[in-house]
């Protein structure tokens, strides 16, 4: 998987995650991740709508850095998640825990309308 940032605006971060997230890419998320968090930003969005695949170790990251940023007042919210990906968020329950959106526009309409 590749992660790039797509844009940071004020303090939600874009994050987008293009192919898929396993074991072996999960802590590489988390790292930089955790970095961005330290660094002040308190909402990030995942842009899933180039993710092909999910494991339980790329959850684990997801619900990780979530807890880390709840604690600051933030959230992760994913955007775009189809196929494979939102059936194993569904089936995972991790929709009721994460913000789960279907573009990152919206994400972010609801990010801000929370404030």
């Amino acid at each position: 998987m590749e992660t790039y940032l797509d844009e940071i605006d004020e303090e939600i971060m874009v994050l987008v995650a293009d192919g898929g997230l396993d074991a072996h890419n999960a802590r590489e998320l988390g790292e930089k991740l955790e970095s961005l968090v330290e660094a002040g930003i308190r909402d990030v969005i995942v842009d899933c709508s180039k993710l092909t695949f999910i494991s339980s170790a790329g959850i684990g990251t997801l619900l990780k850095i979530n807890h880390g940023l709840k604690n600051r007042g933030g959230r992760v919210h994913l955007a775009g998640p189809s196929g494979a990906v939102v059936q194993v968020l569904k089936i995972a329950r991790i929709d009721r825990i994460l913000g789960v959106h279907d573009d990152v526009g919206r994400a972010k309409h609801e990010l801000r309308r929370l404030g």
